[in-house]
């Protein structure tokens, strides 16, 4: 585990080479533009090690096709850089983003993500729970719809 690692708030654009390396390898930048990316309610997150930014985190005011209500925040654009993985900085940075939610705009939110096969225990081990099959997302890769509801700080969110 990382120590010095600090999450701070990032702008969309510097999510773009980590989104690269590691969700859309080989492709172009441009495909690292997720819809959504310049709303309001999205907000963006990196994890610093130094100055170098080794993970990102966005995450949407935006419900699940399956689902309705306006406590849903949606976690996109989860990514580590490799050498990273395995060292709780995932984590650090999903607590990071559900508590900058709970704290400055949902009281009592629900997350949800289209969680990728390798970041399924990540998010099982935060609460999340896998709510239907496993489906492909084209260019991408298998799925799983995750949702973690219920929270109330300031019990909310695992430790680090």
């Amino acid at each position: 585990m990382l120590t010095n690692i600090k999450i701070t708030q990032i702008k969309t654009a510097e999510t773009y080479p980590i989104r690269q390396v590691i969700l859309r390898p080989g492709r172009s930048l441009s495909t690292c533009y997720f819809a959504g990316d310049e709303e309001k309610y999205t907000f963006h997150f990196g994890a610093f090690d130094s100055q170098i930014l080794v993970g990102i985190c966005s995450i949407y005011k935006k419900a699940p096709l399956s689902q309705t209500g306006s406590q849903y925040w949606q976690i996109r654009g989860m990514a580590v850089l490799s050498h990273y993985q395995g060292k709780n900085v995932g984590t650090k940075l999903l607590n990071h983003a559900m508590q900058f939610i709970i704290t400055a705009y949902e009281k009592k939110p629900a997350f949800w993500c289209n969680a990728r096969i390798a970041a399924v225990n990540l998010y099982l081990r935060s609460g999340f729970q896998i709510i239907d099959e496993q489906f492909e997302i084209p260019d991408v890769g298998p799925h799983y719809l995750m949702i973690k509801t219920n929270l109330s700080p300031p019990d909310a969110l695992l430790p680090e």
